[in-house]
């Protein structure tokens, strides 16, 4: 199995593309062992998110992924995740969209046929 090294921007579009084709993510054991796999293949030191996200996975992981605390991160690592797009990331392109519009998308509420790209 090839493995791809990440960045941590590349990680942070990986993982938003998971919240958008899950469009309800309910975060489980396999899928949070498969973050932290992603997050162990970005190449360079973590971010503030992704290091962040690591401690929060590996907290999970030393707690038996205990459903109570899963549910009670999930939406805080969304929300986190969209604070990035916001702030960073959309904020690194040249783009003549609004950052509301941008931060709608992240977020699910303009759907990709809605969109006007």
């Amino acid at each position: 199995m090839k493995v791809t090294t990440l960045t941590n921007q590349t990680f942070c579009y990986w993982l938003q593309g998971y919240f958008e084709i899950c469009q309800a993510p309910r975060l489980n054991p396999q899928r949070l062992l498969k973050i932290s796999q992603q997050l162990d293949n970005i190449s360079m030191p973590l971010g503030l998110y992704t290091n962040w996200l690591k401690q929060i996975t590996n907290t999970l992981r030393d707690n038996d992924y205990c459903p109570q605390m899963t549910d009670y991160f999930t939406p805080m690592i969304i929300s986190e995740l969209n604070h990035i797009f916001q702030h960073d990331i959309d904020n690194s392109y040249d783009t003549q969209h609004s950052a509301e519009y941008l931060l709608k998308i992240h977020r699910g509420e303009i759907l990709p046929e809605e969109r006007h790209d």
